[in-house]
C-alpha cells in the first residue's frame, strides 16, 4: 500500500513534466501493466505538445491542459494524437512492453516499445535528452519482433532480426525532441 502511495504522488507530481516522467514511468513500468499507467499531457514549456504526446501514449493517454490556451498547430498535433492513440489503444495498454533504453544510465535518449501478442505491429517511442555537442547517430536495437518475418517501419522494409540484432539507425533529434513509429509485419 505504501508503495502505491508514493507511485501515485510521484505520477502525480510527474504531470508537469513529461522528462521527468520518463524515469517515474520506467520505473513504475518494473511493477505495474501499462494499462495501469495513467498518463496525461499536462501545460508544459520544456517539451513540445509532440513530445509530452509520445511520453503519454506510453500510459492509459489523456490531456490536463488548457485546450484553449494552446496554439493553432498544437491543437492539430493534439488532433493528430487523439487519432493516433485510437489506431493503437489495444497495442499499448495490451501489448508486450519493451524497455529500450534505461534512463537511470543516462543514455542519450529514452526508448520504449509495445508490440502486439502476434508480434504483427509495434509501436516504438523515443525521447531525446540533453543535448550535446556533435552528438552521434543513435542506433537503436529493438525487441520482441519475430525474427524471422519482415517489417515496414516509415516506408522501408527491414527483417525482425535486423531491427533486433543490427538495429534501426535513428536521425539525430534535438534536445527533448520525441520521435514515434509504428512498425507493421509484411
Amino acid at each position: 500500500l505504501l508503495i502505491s502511495v508514493l507511485l501515485s504522488f510521484l505520477l502525480s507530481k510527474a504531470m508537469v513534466d513529461p522528462i521527468e516522467r520518463l524515469t517515474i514511468q520506467f520505473g513504475a513500468s518494473l511493477c505495474y501493466p501499462v494499462a495501469a499507467m495513467g498518463a496525461h499531457v499536462s501545460a508544459n514549456s520544456r517539451a513540445s505538445v509532440k513530445t509530452r504526446g509520445v511520453v503519454a501514449m506510453s500510459g492509459t493517454f489523456g490531456y490536463e491542459l488548457d485546450l484553449n490556451e494552446i496554439t493553432s498547430e498544437e491543437m492539430e498535433e493534439v488532433r493528430t494524437q487523439i487519432q493516433h492513440f485510437r489506431s493503437c489503444w489495444d497495442l499499448v495498454l495490451r501489448g508486450d512492453y519493451y524497455r529500450l533504453s534505461n534512463p537511470f544510465r543516462q543514455e542519450a535518449f529514452n526508448a520504449w516499445m509495445h508490440v502486439s501478442p502476434d508480434k504483427s505491429r509495434a509501436l516504438v517511442g523515443v525521447v531525446m535528452g540533453v543535448g550535446h555537442a556533435n552528438p552521434i547517430r543513435p542506433l537503436l536495437r529493438l525487441k520482441g519482433l519475430d525474427p524471422n518475418a519482415d517489417y515496414k517501419v516509415n516506408g522501408e522494409v527491414y527483417g525482425g532480426d535486423q531491427l533486433m540484432y543490427g538495429g534501426l539507425a535513428l536521425p539525430i533529434l534535438q534536445e527533448y525532441q520525441a520521435l514515434q513509429f509504428d512498425l507493421e509485419r509484411v
